[in-house]
């Protein structure tokens, strides 16, 4: 009868991950580094008549917002995270 290799669990607990260590020839589990705590905001302003400039066409504009930033009323979120996209997507409609 042949030797089975024991299969690693596919399931990985919370706040861990998988990893593989070389001295012991298994995979272990290690606690998993803290990622940072940054949402991605993209707004992007599409114009469908514009055929010509496609500056004009589409614009798109990238925000990372501090999760803790999602407690804040809505008057204070797009104040402090949408002020400064306006002028990035409204500067190539300005004629």
């Amino acid at each position: 009868m042949t030797d089975l290799v024991p299969v690693p669990p596919l399931e990985v607990p919370p706040g861990k991950m998988r990893v593989w260590d070389p001295d012991a020839k298994k995979i272990i589990f290690v606690d998993e580094p803290p990622g940072p705590d940054l949402l991605t905001l993209t707004v992007r302003l599409h114009d469908p008549k514009e055929h010509r400039d496609p500056k004009k066409a589409a614009v798109w504009h990238t925000v990372k917002v501090p999760r803790a930033d999602l407690s804040l009323s809505e008057a204070d979120f797009l104040a402090k995270h949408l002020t400064e996209a306006v002028p990035v997507i409204l500067g190539p409609h300005k004629s």
